[in-house]
C-alpha cells in the first residue's frame, strides 16, 4: 500500500474527530466535554447545573454548593449562577450563588454585572458575598467600580454580621483598592473614607486600598500623613 493511500483514510479519520469536538450536538462537543467532566461527590458539573433548577430548594443548595467547590473548573455554570444570584426569590439561595461565584475567581468575571447588582440587594450576606468575589476578581471587577463606591458609602454595609472581621465596607474598600487605578472616583471615595467620622477598622482598610492603587493615589498622602 503506498503512502498515499495511508494518508486519505488517517485525513479523513482526523477530520471526522475534530468534527465531532467542534461541531455543537456531537457526542464529543468539546464545550459539553469540558463541562461535563468535573465531578463533586460523583456527579458531573452539568449535573449540577442542571440540579440548579429543581423544584426541591434543598437540591438547589446542594447544587449551588457542589459547584462552588467545584471551583474555576465550573465556569460553564456562571450564567446560571449569576441569574440565580439577582433573581430568585429565596435569600439564601441568593447568598449561596454569591459564595460560590467567590469561589470561582477568575472565570467568574462573567457575572461581574451580575454581582454589582447584588451589591445593592436587601440581605446583608448576599451582599458581604458579592463583594468578597468582586475583590478576588480583583482588575476583572473594574466595571463594578461605581457599585462597590456605593456599597462603600453605604451606612448599613457598617456589619461583620456576627461573623467575619471585616465589614461589608471594608470589603468593598478591599475591592476598590484593587480596582481603582485611573479612576478619580474610586480615589476620592476611598480617601473621603479615612475621615473621622468612619470607623477605625473602616479608614484602615481605606488606607490600606490606598496603599494598594500605589503612586496613583498620591493626592491622599496628606490626609494619610495626618493620620500618622
Amino acid at each position: 500500500m503506498t503512502a498515499r493511500r495511508i494518508m486519505w483514510p488517517m485525513t479523513f479519520l482526523l477530520a471526522l474527530a475534530v468534527a465531532a469536538l467542534v461541531v455543537p450536538g456531537s457526542p464529543f462537543y468539546l464545550t459539553d466535554v469540558l463541562a461535563s467532566g468535573w465531578h463533586y461527590d460523583g456527579r458531573s458539573t452539568a449535573y449540577w447545573i442542571s440540579a440548579l433548577k429543581s423544584d426541591d430548594a434543598e437540591q438547589r443548595y446542594a447544587a449551588i454548593f457542589a459547584l462552588g467547590a467545584i471551583g474555576p473548573r465550573a465556569e460553564a455554570a456562571v450564567p446560571a449562577l449569576a441569574a440565580l444570584m439577582t433573581d430568585s426569590p429565596d435569600r439564601n439561595a441568593r447568598s449561596q450563588a454569591a459564595l460560590a461565584l467567590s469561589k470561582m475567581a477568575p472565570v467568574s468575571r462573567g457575572a461581574v454585572p451580575a454581582l454589582a447588582k447584588a451589591l445593592g440587594d436587601e440581605e446583608p450576606w448576599v451582599r458581604m458575598n458579592a463583594a468578597m468575589a468582586l475583590a478576588r476578581l480583583k482588575t476583572e471587577a473594574r466595571p463594578a467600580s461605581a457599585a462597590l463606591v456605593q456599597a462603600l458609602q453605604e451606612k448599613s454595609n457598617d456589619t461583620n454580621l456576627g461573623r467575619f472581621n471585616v465589614t461589608i465596607q471594608q470589603v468593598a474598600a478591599q475591592a476598590l483598592g484593587r480596582v481603582g487605578a485611573g479612576n478619580a472616583e474610586v480615589k476620592s471615595a476611598l480617601t473621603a473614607a479615612l475621615a473621622k467620622e468612619f470607623p477605625d477598622g473602616m479608614r484602615l482598610s481605606a488606607a490600606h486600598a490606598l496603599g494598594e492603587i500605589g503612586r496613583d493615589a498620591r493626592s491622599a498622602v496628606p490626609q494619610l500623613r495626618a493620620l500618622l
